[in-house]
């Protein structure tokens, strides 16, 4: 390569990226200028609300609270079966 050739690319090259520089600024415009609008929160309370009995009833459908189909008891009340009530929902007897 000749050393007019390597002056020619690099010419080209920097009134390029000069062009393209200004190009874009115009399209994008100044980053500076811009602005953004944020949400702001208020305080926060340590007061609890009552929730609205619309939204939460107190007679709905527990889902931490394990459900079987059948004549299953919990017979000590501790939310879940053990393998003895279990072993008596599915009709086997105690022991096997």
């Amino acid at each position: 390569m000749k050393r007019t050739d390597i002056v020619t690319i690099v010419l080209v090259g920097g009134i390029g990226v000069i062009i393209s520089f200004f190009v874009v600024n115009a399209l994008l415009g100044d980053p500076s200028a811009a602005t953004a609008k944020v949400k702001t929160i208020g305080t926060v309370s340590s007061q609890v609300a009552e929730p609205n009995v619309d939204v939460f009833n107190e007679e709905a459908i527990n889902p931490t609270v394990e459900v079987y189909v059948g004549d299953c008891q919990d017979a000590n009340g501790d939310g879940s079966l053990s393998v003895d009530e279990l072993a008596l929902c599915s009709g086997q007897a105690e022991g096997e």
